[in-house]
């Protein structure tokens, strides 16, 4: 009994083995003066415990940030695109890093006319009229 005592103290002092440290974004196309709330998510790490993220080169567009948490948020300003490298570290000091490619967009507004040039919708309506 001892034996199997000496080895069950060992196993648990022993670090689990843990998976590759990769990362999933979760980030839809910006669009200027809309609100913008994405993700950038980890795992492989120890289980519990937090990741921290940072941008370490480029930009992401312009009114948006990169939270410790992941969370990029804010307000694009600015169309056109953005290149940035993010980082995560796990609570082991191991990181990896990930291009993020943006295109912020502006909205487009459409009319729509039938073939006679009427209006059919209203400027504050979405639902087509009957013509």
């Amino acid at each position: 009994m001892s034996a199997w005592l000496d080895v069950l103290l060992i196993t648990r002092r022993l670090p689990h083995e843990l998976g590759p440290l990769r990362i999933v974004l979760t980030l839809p196309q910006p669009v200027v003066g809309e609100a913008y709330a994405g993700a950038c998510t980890a795992y492989g790490g120890p289980t519990g415990a937090a990741y921290t993220w940072a941008v370490v080169s480029g930009t992401l567009p312009s009114g948006l940030t990169l939270a410790a948490d992941g969370a990029v948020t804010g307000s694009p300003d600015t169309p056109g695109p953005s290149s940035a490298v993010v980082r995560v570290n796990d609570a082991l000091g191991r990181s990896v890093r990930r291009v993020v490619s943006l295109v912020t967009v502006t909205a487009v507004a459409a009319l729509l006319v039938d073939d006679d040039g009427e209006r059919l919708v209203d400027d504050d309506s979405t639902e087509l009229t009957e013509g």
